[in-house]
């Protein structure tokens, strides 16, 4: 889990090829986003912050190449690690865009304005992601599909979902 003041935007997942290249596999549907970092900040605890050399996406991952890491052997350190940046660094996103980040602590509804509770966590999952919401001592789960999320309004604080997605733990 990514510290305070700090945004995850990937795992890395292997070591690719003889110059030390990350495989990643990104938290973000929007791969090309990697492209555009002047530098990422690998580890939790302390991360530490690399150049980014080239960042291309790569069926379906990122391959990052960085400053300070040139072979495998020095590469092979950081699989497991989690790729994270400042959150004051993210790029500004469009109206109708959002981070994952933004949504932990937001107020979940259904359309008929039922309470389901708070945004605990988003679970990164191949398929999609799947929000955890909890509401006192219960427990929710949706995907995080068009069709289960209806509308987010960041500025209200608050999600509306179809409650026919909602699956009770």
């Amino acid at each position: 889990m990514a510290r305070t003041g700090w945004v995850t935007l990937g795992e890395v997942t292997k070591v690719r090829g003889v110059d030390g290249e990350l495989v990643v596999l990104p938290w973000s549907d929007k791969l090309n986003r990697f492209a555009e970092l002047e530098e990422v900040y690998l580890g939790e605890e302390n991360p530490q912050g690399f150049k980014v050399k080239e960042a291309r996406s790569h069926e379906g991952k990122v391959l990052l190449q960085l400053k300070g890491i040139e072979t495998p052997q020095q590469a092979q350190v950081w699989v497991g690690s989690l790729v994270q940046m400042p959150a004051e660094r993210l790029p500004v996103l469009s109206s109708d865009e959002f981070y994952v980040h933004d949504l932990i602590g937001l107020e979940v509804f259904s359309e008929e304005g039922e309470n389901l509770g708070q945004i605990k966590g988003i679970i990164i999952n191949p398929g999609n992601d799947i929000i955890q919401v909890t509401k006192e001592k219960r427990e929710y789960y949706l995907p995080a599909t068009k069709k289960a999320v209806l509308k987010v309004e960041l500025a209200e604080k608050k999600v509306i979902v179809n409650k026919d997605f909602v699956i009770e733990q």
